[in-house]
């Protein structure tokens, strides 16, 4: 029988991720965090004893605000919207910043961030770090992170520890990949050739052939030409980590590819240096539905146990089918849905800290909050990885058998229309977005309520996604759902 009746018609959701507006907040530069109504109802930014932002440097009614149509409106004199003038109503958008002045003005970001424990604790952080600066793409970025702790922690009032290593490949693997383009050059000039001699001798295969093997040859030496460089360079000098070892930064660089036993050395090597610390993993690289950093989120799951938080400086990091996995290992994680630039997260910003948040979930949302400034992709969030598990995705799995009988044209168009990741292929989905495309049910608002206490704080405009083709370890309803959809 085929739920279709009673749907309610689509609604506009109060914001365009299924974020409760009530989360939204204005970080100064500073980092403290502002609350405003979210209720529709008009409030100033300014100097005067009314507005609801103060800020002792503007003027009395600098600017007005409003929430509305899922997002922070603003109008002002002398106020600038995302670097731009608003003197007319202009919408802000999720991790948009204000500035009451001129460009130089220091800025208000709008995060989504929930109310967690504040208090503190100096208590160790034994940070395990695991580079993967395989790719020449990346491998700038990875190799100066090291060095950046470093510098960060030389102060010595920081209860960060930091021990691991960088993979940087072996030679012998970059010096093949520094002659693939030579090889597929030489391959294309062969094709010429034989195309050459197919055109002088009548031969209609040969010509064909050596046409192809030309094209083929030329295409694939233009496409790894510009890696090739960076593949040389990896080959042929050695990298000495800027600063390393130092007081809290314990380093190796491996000219190495990365591997498991690897990282199980630099985690087993942290608990035995900090064992009354509290565990954090740091896995730097590129990443992917199920690894980040040449590792897959299974082997960690299997290796790592009882540490608090997981940072993925890696794109698609943000993928409910690999945090998932990921649950067991930790209560926390750091990620991006995103492609995160090659520099990395802001290191400076996350952890030049004096003391943390005791609470895990605070401390995720102390990182994330804290690199608002820097933030390293369009979105950057923090998980509650037991929430997810539990309360998440057991709510998908009812959301995905009402939604397998209720009008299927509905909700396949709901899913065309919902927000895509900036990842490779286009088939990641924002779930936030998905949800808010959808007509508002019983399971629709449950799923959105879990969604809310998963995702702990969000800068920039990004929650979790999904993918439109779910592995085997997703619940099968989602991947019924999934399959019914393309059909």
């Amino acid at each position: 029988m085929r739920i279709q009746a009673n749907l309610q018609k689509p609604r506009v959701a109060t914001h365009a991720l299924s974020l409760t507006p009530a989360r939204q907040r204005l970080l100064t530069a500073e980092g403290e965090a502002l609350r405003f109504p979210t209720d529709g109802s008009s409030f100033f930014l300014g100097s005067g004893e009314d507005c609801t932002i103060r800020r002792e440097d503007a003027q009395p009614r600098h600017a007005e605000a409003r929430w509305q149509d899922g997002t922070l409106w603003l109008r002002g004199e002398n106020t600038l919207a995302n670097g731009r003038s608003c003197k007319d109503w202009t919408p802000l958008g999720d991790g948009g910043h204000i500035q009451l002045g001129d460009i130089n003005q220091p800025a208000l970001s709008l995060a989504v961030l929930s109310d967690q424990p504040s208090a503190s604790s100096d208590r160790p952080i034994a940070l395990t770090y695991f580079g993967d600066s395989t790719a020449p793409n990346i491998a700038r970025g990875v190799e100066n992170q090291p060095g950046r702790l470093a510098k960060l922690l030389a102060g010595g009032n920081s209860p960060v520890q930091v021990q691991g290593v960088v993979m940087r490949g072996s030679r012998l693997n970059h010096l093949a990949q520094a002659a693939l383009p030579v090889t597929m050059a030489a391959v294309g000039v062969g094709g010429v050739a034989a195309c050459v001699a197919g055109l002088i001798q009548g031969n209609t295969p040969l010509l064909v052939t050596g046409a192809i093997t030309a094209l083929g040859g030329g295409l694939a030496a233009y496409s790894n030409w510009q890696e090739a460089s960076g593949h040389w360079k990896a080959a042929t000098q050695s990298v000495e980590l800027s600063g390393i070892p130092s007081q809290h930064v314990q380093i190796r660089a491996m000219a190495a590819g990365p591997s498991n036993k690897q990282f199980d050395q630099a985690w087993q090597a942290s608990l035995s240096s900090w064992p009354q610390a509290r565990q954090v993993v740091y896995l730097s690289g590129h990443g992917f539905q199920d690894r980040a950093a040449g590792i897959s989120f299974q082997h960690v799951a299997k290796t790592v146990k009882g540490a608090e938080a997981i940072l993925l400086d890696a794109c698609n990091g943000g993928q409910i089918e690999g945090l998932l996995q990921l649950a067991s290992s930790a209560r926390v994680a750091v990620c991006s849905e995103h492609t995160v630039r090659a520099s990395g997260f802001p290191l400076d910003a996350m952890f030049g800290k004096p003391d943390y948040p005791e609470d895990p979930r605070a401390l995720a949302t102390s990182l994330v909050q804290s690199a608002h400034k820097g933030r390293p992709a369009e979105s950057l969030v923090a998980v509650d990885l037991e929430v997810l598990k539990n309360q998440l995705l057991p709510s998908m799995e009812k959301l995905a058998r009402r939604l397998q009988h209720a009008d299927k044209a509905q909700t396949k168009e709901a899913l065309d229309a919902s927000e895509t990741t900036d990842t490779a292929g286009k088939s990641t989905v924002d779930l936030g977005s998905f949800l808010a495309q959808l007509p508002q049910t019983a399971e629709v608002e449950a799923t959105q309520k879990a969604l809310n206490d998963t995702v702990l704080a969000m800068v920039g405009h990004g929650t979790l996604s999904f993918d439109r083709y779910s592995p085997a370890h997703i619940p099968s309803s989602w991947r019924d759902l999934m399959i019914h959809l393309r059909r």
